[in-house]
């Protein structure tokens, strides 16, 4: 079987990092039967300390079905990646990052000269609201990539349509190799919960890092134009990394109506949200950008039905009763949507949460996808 090296900042047990470490769990739950997988990875979880034991960093580790390197945090400046990497030899360099440093371009500087094929996934790096935070280091990034020409080095996985044009504007040249091939979705059995919903009471839930790509104080200002003869609980489940931003969210909290309660659960592991998105009815996702949105295939499997903004891949979502799907610019078609779902009945919100989990076994069960997937490495 060929051997596979995924490069990635953050990994298991770490998830505060989010939608990387699914893509690359569900990748290697899939093809752990087909490829020798090889993870190269950091000892934190979005700048926390993993806590691993000692003996367990800077070595190569066997997991359940892979090997993982697990470098310490000053390790990078210690040993050199020839020493990291010369254990073994790799056919195919899978870098899950555009703007890292060690898990992306130190890793492609080191291999771009011998013959492995090296694939470049930029998970949403590339996409016009993510360059535009911390512009200034990020053109000169890029200056950099393409003065070396490391753009024509690589084959770009690009993980839909809108992903696939931001690769080909940020570097405007013919002579990029780029396929397109979506992401995976957990492969577990999904089953449908029937929900509890009352008329004119809604649960809805955010689920991502407070960061101001996110969006977050976007969807507290929507709920604080909703009817106040709607009852909403606001469930924010995620980190926060720009405290800054998370103190604009909690005055805006503040000031809300008193039809609207809001819950702060903070970080919480993947199967804590699961047991909590029992309970919930919708995803309020207003994303500034998103190349796949694990967030909101998790909500599908969990029978939730979206409201999110028209900067992910997922369109036309009412027709099939999924969701929403909507321009940042008509904060009033959020309301509407959080209203339509609140005076909802059990029945009518039932048709609506079927679909949602109805929609993500087929997503799961895309053997195309996977096929495309597979055929990436070969």
């Amino acid at each position: 079987m060929k051997n596979i090296l995924i490069c990635i900042d953050c990994f298991e047990p770490a998830y505060k990092f989010g939608g990387p470490i699914k893509s690359v769990k569900n990748l290697i739950s899939k093809f752990k039967d087909d490829f020798n997988f090889y993870v190269f990875t950091s000892n934190l979880d979005s700048g926390e300390n993993l806590d691993l034991p000692k003996n367990e960093l800077d070595t190569w580790l066997i997991r359940d079905g892979y090997k993982i390197y697990y470098s310490s945090n000053n390790s990078l400046l210690k040993k050199k990646y020839s020493d990291i990497f010369s254990f073994y030899s790799f056919d195919t360099i899978y870098l899950n990052s555009f703007f890292s440093f060690n898990y992306s371009l130190r890793c492609l500087m080191y291999f771009r000269n011998k013959k492995n094929k090296i694939i470049l996934a930029p998970r949403g790096m590339l996409a016009p609201g993510a360059l535009s935070i911390k512009p200034i280091k990020k053109k000169l990034f890029l200056f950099l990539f393409k003065l070396l020409k490391l753009h024509k080095k690589v084959l770009w996985h690009a993980t839909s349509d809108i992903e696939y044009n931001n690769i080909k504007l940020s570097f405007k040249t013919e002579t990029l190799r780029i396929q397109l091939v979506p992401n995976l979705s957990n492969f577990i059995d999904v089953n449908l919960i029937v929900k509890e919903k009352k008329e004119y009471e809604l649960n809805i839930f955010y689920v991502s890092r407070i960061v101001s790509n996110k969006n977050l104080l976007f969807a507290i200002s929507s709920l604080d134009l909703v009817d106040s003869k709607y009852k909403v609980v606001f469930t924010i489940i995620g980190p926060v990394e720009d405290y800054n931003y998370w103190n604009l969210c909690q005055n805006k909290i503040k000031a809300l109506n008193k039809n609207i309660e809001v819950v702060y659960l903070g970080s919480l592991k993947p199967k804590k949200i699961t047991k909590i998105l029992k309970d919930q009815h919708v995803l309020l996702f207003p994303t500034l950008h998103e190349n796949f949105g694990h967030v909101i295939m998790e909500s599908w499997e969990s029978g939730c039905p979206v409201i999110i903004s028209d900067k992910t891949p997922w369109r036309n979502l009412s027709s099939q009763k999924l969701g929403f799907d909507i321009n940042l610019n008509l904060m009033e078609d959020f309301v509407s949507a959080i209203e339509k779902f609140s005076i909802m009945n059990k029945d009518e919100y039932s048709v609506w949460s079927e679909s949602s989990l109805s929609f993500s076994k087929t997503h799961r069960d895309d053997n195309h996808a996977q096929e495309k997937m597979k055929n990436i490495f070969k």
